[in-house]
């Protein structure tokens, strides 16, 4: 039958169970604070009742012993009431009369106390008042021959009389006895009771105190087990993880625990992901890709190592990176943290040097290097025939182009003879067309001066009124053509700079402005001196420069409009040229709208 009992309910516990392993981490803490505080107020209330009774059992016994002291003081103050009238009689002191009528008044107040504490006494109330009413009489009649002793009868009672007084005494004491000792047994039988409830109560704190602990115990362990346990499987995924293992199953369940699983999860699909991807770039990247050792030889390298050296990534393992490259790794190297960049040639026996740009890093948590290398020969042949350009450009065709320019001036100027209009509009548009390949090649030389770092500044104090006027004068006959007015304002006198640079500067915003500005229009050159900055600033009312082209304008070959250069003869890199310039003079350029149309181009220098 019990066992049938059992089957019956073991499914019920199951679910039970699986139910509590389900609920949220908060639900199960919960449970975990309010099962043994359950068990707490259970046993707050058991022992309360159990002091209760041992409370009610204390009174008890006080009440007995309470009831003897006054029975014991009645009979002893009646005893010295009937002492004193006898006395009185007998010497007739009237303090002996004083005294009975003290006694008569004490013992009926003890037995009106003896009367209160009886009232608990049900069993007692048939037996007391008789002979509380008796105890009456006799005080009374005590008191009644007190009063005829002092009228001068010496002895008001008769012998029949005194011997009704006597047994109604005897009877009196009698009764006294029998109360005080039913009252010492109850009084026995109470503080048997209380020890027996003291003894109830240790046994109750004790039992309820060590079931409490065992609950509690036995709450927190089913919790942090299960818990435990499935973090643990969190725990076993994250290492696995880390060792690109595959995973074990998930921890199932709807709490906070089997969601963070799930996050868990899905961050490791996505990283799983993301280190195939990284994985797959670093093997086709074209660069070299590696990890060096503090000794500086090579750890890991990256498939590329086979393209670009031409050997396999396990013959480069354990070698010193000095000896496959011309410098010395640790020499060039930091273990501050912090980028470190060096080029080295490949060391090889052909007559082809290889030239690699390394970029490097330390890592304290792995204690190695991690390094790329990119092969930059071809950029090295690139700048090397990017120089050879230059010169050619500069000394094959600069110098030529100078010369027929020069030539057709002294022609069109009539030193070689008169020559018919038709002529002299031929070689005009010939000897602009020379002036503009001429200042290509002299913008080609001045970008590449630039970009070496040798762009040639040479700074002095220079009148601005000249640097303002020589501009507009460049460009005046272009504005003329198309009435346009060139207004020059400053309040600043002189300038610390190459005054012939800044000339070329003022003349390219001012040529643009020229060419993008409407007929009849105004263009505005100011100068103003700010906080230790001169500001040079042309204003026009053309079309302005789009807000997508204001950060790209100042590089090379920038318009615009894709058909400027061809409409315009423009070549777009005057605005590179006056950046150079200006950079180089520590200072900075830029452009913002005009404040109805048009556009403002501006650089400032140092004062």
């Amino acid at each position: 039958m019990s066992e049938l009992w059992l089957k019956g309910r073991i499914p019920g516990v199951q679910r039970v169970i699986r139910a509590v392993k389900n609920l949220p981490l908060k639900s199960k803490g919960l449970i975990l604070v309010t099962v043994p505080l359950v068990f707490q107020i259970v046993f707050v209330v058991v022992l309360l009742y159990f002091l209760q009774q041992a409370d009610l059992e204390s009174q008890r016994e006080i009440r007995s012993k309470n009831i003897i002291i006054h029975a014991q003081s009645v009979l002893a103050n009646m005893y010295q009431a009937a002492v004193s009238v006898m006395r009185f009689r007998t010497v007739g002191d009237p303090g002996e009369a004083d005294l009975s009528d003290s006694y008569i008044t004490q013992t009926k107040a003890d037995l009106k106390q003896l009367e209160t504490s009886l009232q608990f006494e049900p069993s007692e109330r048939p037996k007391f008042e008789p002979n509380r009413d008796m105890i009456l009489k006799q005080l009374n009649g005590l008191a009644w021959r007190k009063s005829e002793i002092e009228k001068g009868h010496p002895d008001p009672l008769s012998a029949g009389e005194r011997l009704v007084h006597y047994r109604e005494m005897g009877d009196i004491v009698e009764y006294f006895r029998e109360l005080a000792e039913r009252q010492k047994k109850r009084a026995a039988i109470q503080l048997e009771a209380s020890q027996k409830t003291r003894k109830e109560v240790q046994i109750v704190v004790l039992g309820v105190f060590a079931f409490n602990l065992v609950i509690g115990i036995a709450v927190a362990l089913f919790f942090s087990n299960e818990i435990l346990k499935r973090i643990g499987i969190l725990s076993e995924n994250a290492q696995r993880l880390s060792r690109s293992e595959s995973l074990i199953p998930e921890v199932g369940g709807n709490d906070e625990v089997a969601e963070l699983d799930q996050v868990f999860r899905t961050m490791a699909v996505k990283l799983t992901e993301a280190m195939r991807k990284e994985k797959a770039v670093v093997d086709n990247a074209p660069d070299l890709i590696c990890t060096l050792g503090e000794d500086g030889k090579f750890l890991r390298v990256n498939p590329a190592v086979e393209r670009v050296l031409g050997r396999t990534s396990e013959s480069l393992i354990g070698n010193s990176f000095d000896k496959l490259f011309s410098k010395n790794f640790l020499q060039v190297s930091t273990k501050d943290g912090s980028e470190f960049r060096f080029e080295s040639n490949l060391i090889d026996q052909t007559t082809q040097k290889e030239y690699f740009s390394w970029t490097g890093q330390w890592s304290a948590e792995e204690q190695s290097y991690f390094c790329i290398g990119r092969n930059i020969t071809a950029q090295r042949q690139l700048e090397q025939f990017k120089q050879e350009l230059m010169e050619m450009v500069s000394h094959d065709l600069r110098t030529p182009l100078t010369s027929i320019r020069t030539g057709m001036e002294l022609v069109l100027e009539g030193s070689y003879g008169d020559l018919n209009d038709k002529m002299s509009n031929k070689l005009s548009r010939m000897n602009a067309n020379v002036s503009s390949l001429v200042k290509l090649v002299n913008d080609l030389l001045d970008l590449q001066k630039s970009e070496a770092g040798c762009l040639s500044i040479f700074k002095e104090q220079t009148s601005v009124k000249d640097i303002t006027s020589d501009s507009v004068h460049a460009v005046q006959s272009l504005a003329d053509a198309k009435r346009i007015s060139i207004i020059t304002q400053s309040d600043v006198e002189n300038v610390n700079a190459d005054g012939e640079r800044l000339k070329q500067v003022l003349s390219n915003f001012l040529g643009n402005a020229v060419k993008f500005s409407p007929e009849d229009s105004e263009i505005r050159v100011e100068v103003s001196n700010g906080n230790s900055e001169i500001e040079f600033r042309v204003c026009d009312q053309g079309r302005g420069v789009p807000p997508n082209m204001v950060e790209t304008i100042f590089e090379r070959f920038r318009q615009t409009a894709p058909g400027d250069a061809s409409e315009r003869q423009g070549t777009g890199l005057g605005l590179a040229i006056a950046k150079a310039i200006v950079v180089a003079h520590d200072g900075s350029i830029g452009v913002s709208p005009n404040q109805n149309t048009g556009s403002i181009f501006w650089f400032k220098i140092p004062a």
